[in-house]
């Protein structure tokens, strides 16, 4: 058993009974829209960054999550993305969580955007949120 009360599985084995039932509490949670309160408990556990370790502001939490709930968002991930890049549903200006975009093509467009605008005379305002 695993720190989170899963069995190890053998990769390259047969399927077991852990694998069925996985595939049926994922395929349930699909369907049903419905997550196991188990799949949502996380340990934190607080993880030194540097300095002085008597110190609570040089430590960072790190939330260890189920293997299973890992393996499944994963998976939920995978589906969602594939649908959203398939139907086009995304928007030119979404930049995270899309492959080959990052902060840099973000800060790369509104610098543009914004000496474009300079240039033309027009007024330049931006309102930044960060959550």
């Amino acid at each position: 058993m695993s720190e989170d009360g899963w069995p190890y599985h053998r990769e390259g084995s047969k399927s077991s009974d852990a694998t069925k039932y996985c595939m049926f509490v994922f395929i349930y949670a699909c369907v049903l829209h419905l997550i196991p309160d188990r799949l949502k408990i996380a340990v934190v556990k607080p993880l030194h960054k540097k300095g002085d370790k008597f110190n609570i502001s040089n430590y960072r939490p790190i939330s260890l999550l189920p293997t299973f709930s890992k393996i499944s968002e994963k998976a939920m991930y995978s589906r969602l993305n594939q649908n959203l890049y398939t139907n086009n549903r995304l928007i030119p200006e979404q930049y995270t969580f899309r492959k080959g975009m990052s902060t840099e093509d973000v800060a790369f467009r509104l610098n543009d955007s914004v000496l474009k605008s300079l240039n033309q005379k027009l007024h330049v305002g931006g309102i930044f949120v960060i959550y």
